[in-house]
């Protein structure tokens, strides 16, 4: 896109975060040391720009691993008449 630059932010660690595309014309300069600019999206091939981290000069894959409340929360629960229940992983 023209005149567009994919902005976001990026995390202590490297991680990608809240990300959007901006005109140029109403981009910050200098740009705030956390934030990044892309001309475009083609180095990300795979997943989200969420899955990538920046290590100062290029993009790296690293799809981040699920917390452990969500992988709990993918269990399915069933519960009986009689109080009892059963977990299913």
């Amino acid at each position: 896109m023209e005149h567009f630059k994919f902005k976001c932010k990026v995390c202590s660690d490297g991680r990608l975060y809240a990300g959007g595309w901006c005109h140029e014309s109403i981009l910050p300069n200098p740009l705030p040391p956390d934030e990044i600019l892309l001309d475009d999206l083609s180095g990300i091939s795979k997943g989200s720009y969420t899955d990538y981290l920046w290590d100062g000069e290029k993009l790296i894959y690293s799809p981040p691993e699920p917390e452990p409340a969500a992988q709990a929360a993918a269990h399915a629960v069933e519960s009986h008449d009689d109080g009892t229940e059963v977990t299913y992983t």
